[in-house]
């Protein structure tokens, strides 16, 4: 997902700004984090969402959110 990062960058995103990445619960950067529908991953965990989206894990990422670490 690196594409992320650098579309991000050419669009201007501060790469000091932060947020709190509602999947890890961490402060993580804004740059390269992704949106889905008002829940905001950071790059990280949307590398993970995506990944569990296509094998059938994660239909959404509310639920995906709703899932603990071991993916119960």
């Amino acid at each position: 997902m690196r594409i992320i990062i650098e579309e991000d960058r050419e669009r201007g995103v501060d790469p000091a700004a932060t947020f709190g990445c509602r999947r890890c619960g961490r402060q993580r950067q804004l740059i390269g984090s992704v949106d889905y529908e008002g829940i905001r991953l950071c790059n990280a965990c949307a590398t993970r969402f995506e990944m569990a989206r296509m094998i059938g894990k994660a239909r959404s990422a509310a639920a995906f959110v709703g899932q603990t670490a071991n993916g119960h």
